[in-house]
Parts: C-alpha cells; sequence; structure tokens
C-alpha cells in the first residue's frame, strides 16, 4: 500500500528530537516486499556465504529530496531494507550500500534490482540498509551526472535522512552509528560519502563507524584516466562516453552536444544509447574499444596536451573528483583485486598512500587476490562482511573481531623511503638514492613492462620509448621496498 507522506503525521515533539534541526527530505514510501530468513541465507550461499543472516527483511522503495547539480533540488529515489528485528532499545545501525554503474534509468535498487540483493543481505545481518539511486537515475529527472563525487554523497546523505525519518513512522529504533559500502561506482560513492561526513563537519549526526569503498577510481585524474590519454583498447569503451555526457551534465563545460566529441560515424548510434533506456551493454556494443577510434581527434590532441598543465575542462572536472587528497580520521578499508581490467587496483594503493602522507592512520589498501572487475565482488564483500561485523552491536551485542585485513599477495608497501625525479618525466628519470638499486616500471594497468638490476644512484632510467601516460615505478635495495610510486610520462 502507498502512503503519502505529511509532516502533520507526525507528532511535533518527533520530529524535533528525531530531525535534530534538519528540514524533513522524506516524500513518500512503498513497501514493494519481503524475504525470509531462509530465503536470504540461500542467496547468501551464491554471494560467497560471508553474510551471517538472522533475521527476515523489509523493504521500501523511498522518494526525498536532495541537491542537485544546478543548485536546486531534485525528488530522488532508493531503496530501504530493514531486518525483522522486535524489541531493539539499543536502535539498529544504519548501512549505506553504494551501487556500481547502470545506464538504464530502471536498473536501479528502488526497482529490486539483481544488486539490490547485497542490500538485503546486510539487512538480514541486522542492519538497516539505505541504497540510493543517485541523481538522474530511478525517479531523479536528468542525465545521471557519472562518477561525480558531491552529488553521490547528498543523495546518500539524504538516503540516510529519509530513513531515519521512516524508521519513525514504522516505529524502528535506530542509533546514530553508519556504515558504508559500496562496489566499483559505488566504491567512489562511498568513499565521497566518507569524506563529505567529515569534511562538512556532520560526525554529530552521523556517527561513522567505518566505510569499506571496493574497487572504485579515487584517482580519477592519475590512475583511472590513464586509458583516455593513451587512447588504447579499453575493455569497457562505454564508460567514457559515460563519463564525458555525466560531467558534462554536472559541469556544463565540455560541449554542447555529445556529437562535438563523437567521430562522425558515431552521431546516430551512439546518442540515442543515452536516453535512459539503453544499458551499459548496449553502448560498449556499439564503440570500439580503442578510444582514438570514436573520440575525435582535436578534443583528443587538446586533452593530452593539457595533462601537466590541467588547463582543460576535463582535467578540472577529474581533479575534481578525486578522492585521496585528504586526511580520514575514520576507518577506511579500500579492497581491490590485482587483475581488474576496469576499475585499476592502483587507484587504491594511490589513495592509501596520500592518505599516509597526510597523517592518517585508520585506513588500509587490501588485496582481495589475481581477479577481474566481477570475479572481485565476492571476495571484495566477503572481506566486507567482516569488517563490518567486528564494528557492529547489533541490540547491544557485539557481533565478532575482524580478520579481514591480511591482504592476498600484497605487493610491498614498508620499508626504505625513495623518491624519483624530475616528476613529470619526459625522456628519463633517476632516483633519489644513495646505494644501487633495483627498478621495476607498471603500466597503469599494473603491468610490469621494464625491470632493471643495479641501477646506481642517480642513474638516468630511460622512458623515452613509452607511451605518454601514468606509470608506477618500484624501488627495491635488498628486503626494503618503496612500495609503488607515480610517474607521469608527458
Amino acid at each position: 500500500m502507498k502512503n503519502k507522506i505529511l509532516i502533520a503525521a507526525l507528532s511535533v515533539v518527533g520530529v524535533l528530537s528525531f530531525l535534530h534541526s534538519n528540514a524533513q527530505v522524506l516524500v513518500d514510501y512503498e513497501q514493494v516486499g519481503s524475504e525470509s530468513r531462509m530465503l536470504l541465507q540461500a542467496q547468501g550461499f551464491f554471494a560467497g556465504g560471508a553474510f551471517d543472516i538472522k533475521y527476515g527483511v523489509d523493504f521500501y522503495k523511498v522518494t526525498y529530496e536532495t541537491p542537485n547539480v544546478s543548485g536546486g533540488i531534485d525528488t530522488a529515489s532508493g531503496l530501504v531494507v530493514f531486518p525483522m528485528v522486535e524489541d531493539c532499545e539499543e536502535g539498529l545501525t544504519l548501512c549505506a550500500y553504494e551501487h556500481g554503474t547502470v545506464l538504464r534509468k530502471e536498473n536501479v535498487p528502488s526497482r529490486n534490482n539483481n544488486e539490490a540483493t547485497l542490500g538485503k543481505l546486510m539487512a538480514g545481518v541486522g542492519m538497516v540498509t539505505v541504497m540510493p539511486d543517485y541523481l538522474g537515475l530511478g525517479d531523479a529527472p536528468g542525465f545521471h551526472p557519472y562518477i561525480h563525487a558531491e552529488s553521490q554523497a547528498t543523495a546518500t546523505i539524504d538516503a540516510f535522512r529519509a530513513a531515519r525519518e521512516l524508521s519513525v513512522i514504522l516505529e524502528v529504533n535506530l542509533n546514530d552509528d553508519v556504515l558504508i559500502t559500496g562496489y566499483s561506482q559505488g566504491g567512489h560513492a562511498a568513499m565521497a560519502t566518507h569524506h563529505y561526513i567529515q569534511t562538512e563537519g556532520l560526525e554529530s549526526e552521523f556517527n561513522l563507524l567505518g566505510s569499506a569503498p571496493c574497487s572504485g577510481p579515487y584517482d580519477m585524474s592519475g590512475v583511472q584516466s590513464d586509458p583516455i590519454v593513451q587512447g588504447a583498447a579499453y575493455d569497457t569503451p562505454g564508460y567514457v562516453v559515460y563519463l564525458l555526457n555525466g560531467y558534462n551534465t554536472a559541469y556544463d563545460n565540455l560541449f554542447d552536444s555529445i556529437h562535438e566529441v563523437l567521430q562522425p560515424q558515431f552521431h546516430s548510434t551512439v546518442p540515442p544509447l543515452l536516453d535512459g533506456n539503453s544499458s551499459l551493454d548496449d553502448l560498449n556494443a556499439a564503440l570500439p574499444q580503442e578510444i582514438d577510434s570514436f573520440l575525435t581527434e582535436a578534443f583528443m590532441t587538446d586533452f593530452r596536451n593539457a595533462q601537466s598543465s590541467g588547463n582543460h575542462p576535463l582535467w578540472e572536472n577529474l581533479k575534481d573528483n578525486d578522492l585521496y587528497d585528504w586526511t580520514p580520521t575514520g576507518n577506511i578499508r579500500m579492497y581491490y583485486c590485482t587483475e581488474d581490467e576496469q576499475v585499476f587496483y592502483q587507484n587504491s594503493l594511490v589513495a592509501q598512500d596520500a592518505f599516509e602522507q597526510n597523517g592518517s592512520t585508520t585506513t588500509r589498501a587490501i588485496n582481495r587476490g589475481a581477479q577481474g572487475h566481477a570475479g572481485c565482488l565476492v571476495p571484495a564483500l566477503s572481506a566486507v562482511a567482516g569488517y563490518f561485523d567486528s564494528l557492529l552491536v547489533i541490540c547491544g551485542e557485539p557481533v565478532i573481531e575482524d580478520t579481514t585485513d591480511v591482504s592476498v599477495a600484497e605487493l610491498p608497501q614498508e620499508g626504505e623511503q625513495f623518491s624519483i625525479y624530475p616528476n613529470p618525466a619526459t625522456d628519463y628519470f633517476r632516483i633519489n638514492s644513495e646505494k644501487a638499486s633495483k627498478v621495476e616500471v607498471f603500466d597503469a594497468r599494473g603491468r610490469m613492462i621494464l625491470t632493471l638490476f643495479n641501477v646506481a644512484p642517480h642513474e638516468n632510467v630511460s622512458i623515452d620509448a613509452f607511451p605518454v601516460g601514468l606509470y608506477f615505478v618500484r624501488i627495491s635495495e635488498g628486503e626494503h621496498s618503496a612500495g609503488l610510486l607515480k610517474l607521469v610520462k608527458k
């Protein structure tokens, strides 16, 4: 049964004590289903068996108000899943599961899609789980501003608020605690939400126990943009078109029409696939994997020439959505896999290195094995389950001790501190070290392309033959390693 939410439906005392001076955001809600504990346990088995399902769940589509990219207010949608818990005086914890990339407007959690199952499993553990659809998807108007950090964060924050309002109506006790996770684009959204809560001073409203971004593109202007810089074959070329149209929606600074950046042979086939009715698979199938084969030469030349200066609107947009140059004060576990062909695992290493350099001691990047993007989902979320269990207190009872901080074949990250110069480099780089070193160079996808032994201090290491782009350098002296250092070839 569908219910219209009116402020009059809540007592004045309830509104004032619950909303903590925040304006009401919940517009509408509708229960769209229930699932038993037994069914969730079966679904959890096929998802890797990591979730300890204790409860059945009820789930509700919600619509709520949230800021749009133009400074106005949109009505967005999402799914809120409640565990069937009785008499929990201590209150339940809110958890956000941020979904991955979808292009079709209806393929979102509020429509009870396949990915919504993951949020239901988390709710079955004993959390109230929120799954925002994001701007431009589900009920929200317009085109989705893809990989736009701020709108992902605000859509999640307001989904939390809507869930709290709904919990008052349903007489479900919540505490102030929140957890956040997500996969792929959802990993970026999870990191963006954690960042937003901390930098916007929302800790008193949301007691963030921890976040677990998985396989997310946190270094948009570096690691993740390298395929565009190189113009090389990319496994999912539809991401590039989606990103350009999404950033133009958010910033209105790339083109008047996407035809301007597409080569003529794609003018009639690609733009219609951005109408909200087509899937990412449809868009990928309409494009060659070589990025230079579908974006115009003029656009690519201007973009590449501005790599060092950043004086190009796309570089500005990408940098605006980087999520590593800050100092987290809360717990973050980034899970990744080393064979990820879509969201390169170095995103997590760059973020962890930056967090440590900025003085954070509460974050970790954890390798979950040599899996591709699809194959990493289960090992990553299995680790999330254990990590969240270590943080959760359900109705006054702790769950379990965390055992998920063990990396699988993790690259060395400890040891002596080294540096390389010049950086960016054109023809060569040198090592700022006083001893002979072993030097390994990896491309942005993690493939080793150069190994040198006994490189003398300040000796030139030639990169003249390397394509322009992003690389990683590992320097070792005996048992000591510098981890991975970022190098830009210009």
